[in-house]
């Protein structure tokens, strides 16, 4: 990106080119000293030695006389370009990047800055080279005429000094009606210096009079120039005379603006911005006051962008709107914070958040997201084992946990899940079930290796309440005692491993219901009775089966 400044100068362009060219003064405005200069098509500048910095040659790429020249450095292009503008003229510089160089966002507005600056030290230096002369005085009161012997007689002691007395003597006043010869004031001050009688006291009125007005235009000139600080002391000067209270208050407020100008230059923003404030309604003061707040804003803005507060800087810098690189800078927060709501989404394991986000605009454009979507994938599943696990559901999150892999602790959550088998007998009674005239015998088969798992249900209509859930490790039996009622009976086996009550034997386990005849799973058992279930059995079993779902077991 280019620089591109300018500053408007109050001199000829002759003038202008004249200090351009003198190299010898360089470091006056520029601060780097010039040993030599070849000011033609194909010449070029060597720089001197400075502050231990070595010195260099830059070739002239282009120029021409007293219109521009630019200096082809290796990192840079500096063309310099002068332009009359009225009765002055207009220095523009233009710094063009090359060879890979670039201003980076925060350098930018610096660079400029600086730039600006260089070109604001030169235009001081041609105005107090070249200061414009002030114009002859132009304003007298209407009517007034003087005659310059009368200037002199009357501006002369009637006694005084060596140089009063050899004076030749004043002709008499001319007639009233005779024509007066006018003659400038500059000649009649040069007269009275001669005469050593310039004491403001022996001046006549008229004379006074010229004075005043030849000041007063002096003041004026000034104020045209944009010369504040003689403005004011012209116009202090003059008191009450005509406007020039205030006036002299308009340059005295010009002199608070110019320095409010430059402190803005050199980047002192807050006392710009209250010396414009003050002098809301002169020229541009509110439109400047405004800039500064902006100039503000913004470099807050840029500080906390810097301190990586990036929510922050995005509200600060939206408000910017277009000014400077505003909106770069925002979407550079923007698209930060969002990338950070990602990582946090996944430090936080919101893995399904994390997977949309990673699905929006930024999470397309972000590096390493491949590896983002799988840890947020096997993240998911992870949690899914975890709640699985939570809720007695140990086979499945067996499954989910195995189907993991490595992932984390997986596999040792995984062999958690293979619960220890309890002890043979009742592992649950419903306490509202507490009678005991019944006794049932459960009697597995004690050679095959199976485990069984029973339960017993209370029937009462088409409702079935579990009443006793039993265990019977392999070889073994176990009695339950109950109240006398109907029940029905479920019994589940298996010759692996144990998930626990909710998922049994996995689906490698066998679930049944009992039949106690072909037609009927309903047992009646008696008060004081004595019940014996043979499980299984080929030749001597009493029950008969029939196939139940784990899920509905």
């Amino acid at each position: 990106m280019d620089i591109h400044v300018s500053v408007r100068i109050n001199a000829s362009p002759q003038e202008v080119w004249a200090v351009f060219t003198d190299t010898a003064r360089w470091q006056e405005w520029l601060g780097v000293p010039v040993a030599e200069a070849d000011w033609r098509p194909g010449g070029s500048l060597r720089y001197a030695p400075n502050n231990g910095v070595e010195g260099g040659t830059v070739p002239l790429s282009d120029y021409a006389e007293g219109r521009s020249a630019t200096l082809a450095d290796y990192w840079a292009d500096d063309i310099y370009t002068l332009r009359p503008e009225g009765d002055g003229c207009v220095l523009e510089k233009r710094v063009r990047p090359k060879n890979g160089a670039d201003f980076s966002a925060d350098g930018y507005p610096r660079e400029c800055r600086r730039q600006q600056g260089y070109l604001n030290a030169f235009r001081d230096l041609v105005e107090r080279t070249y200061p414009r002369a002030v114009p002859a005085p132009s304003r007298l009161p209407e009517g007034m005429t003087v005659n310059a012997a009368e200037m002199v007689s009357a501006a002369v002691p009637a006694s005084g000094s060596a140089a009063a007395a050899a004076a030749p003597a004043a002709p008499a006043a001319p007639a009233p009606t005779r024509k007066k010869r006018w003659v400038p004031l500059v000649i009649v001050l040069a007269v009275l210096i001669a005469a050593g009688a310039l004491a403001w006291v022996y001046l006549p009125p008229m004379l006074r009079e010229q004075r005043l007005v030849a000041q007063y235009n002096q003041g004026a000139d000034y104020l045209t120039a944009g010369d504040y600080d003689r403005a004011y002391e012209v116009f202090r000067e003059l008191g009450d005379y005509d406007d020039a209270p205030v006036l002299a208050l308009y340059a005295e407020k010009g002199v608070a603006y110019t320095e409010a100008v430059r402190d803005m230059e050199r980047g002192s923003y807050e006392e710009a911005r209250d010396a414009f404030l003050s002098l809301r309604g002169f020229k541009d003061s509110e439109a400047l006051a405004a800039e500064c707040g902006r100039a503000i804003a913004y470099r807050e803005a840029r500080l906390l962008y810097a301190s990586g507060d990036y929510a922050a800087a995005l509200a600060a810098l939206q408000a910017l709107g277009d000014y400077e690189d505003a909106k770069v800078l925002a979407a550079e927060c923007a698209g930060y914070l969002d990338r950070q709501a990602i990582y946090d989404a996944v430090d936080r394991g919101e893995y399904a958040l994390a997977l949309e986000l990673l699905d929006t605009e930024a999470g397309q454009q972000l590096s390493g997201r491949e590896e983002l979507v799988v840890e947020c994938t096997n993240g998911l599943a992870y949690q899914e084992a975890e709640d699985a696990y939570n809720d007695g559901l140990y086979y499945t999150a067996y499954g989910l946990f195995n189907d993991l892999g490595a992932y984390r602790d997986a596999p040792a959550r995984a062999q958690s899940c293979i619960r220890s088998r309890p002890f043979t007998g009742e592992t649950y009674r419903n306490t509202a079930y507490s009678g005991t005239s019944v006794l049932l015998k459960i009697q597995p088969p004690t050679d095959d290796g199976s485990c069984t798992y029973f339960k017993i249900y209370a029937v009462s209509g088409s409702n079935e309440l579990l009443v006793s859930s039993a265990f019977i490790n392999a070889g073994g039996n176990t009695t339950v005692r109950l109240p006398a009622g109907s029940y029905i009976f479920k019994a589940a086996y298996g010759y692996g491993d144990w998930y626990g009550e909710k998922e049994m034997f996995g689906p490698q386990g066998t679930y049944q219901r009992l039949k106690s005849s072909d037609t009927s799973e309903i047992f009646q058992l008696d008060r004081n009775g004595s019940y014996v279930l043979t499980l299984r059995a080929a030749t001597d079993g009493n029950v008969g089966t029939r196939s139940e779902s784990r899920d509905d077991f």
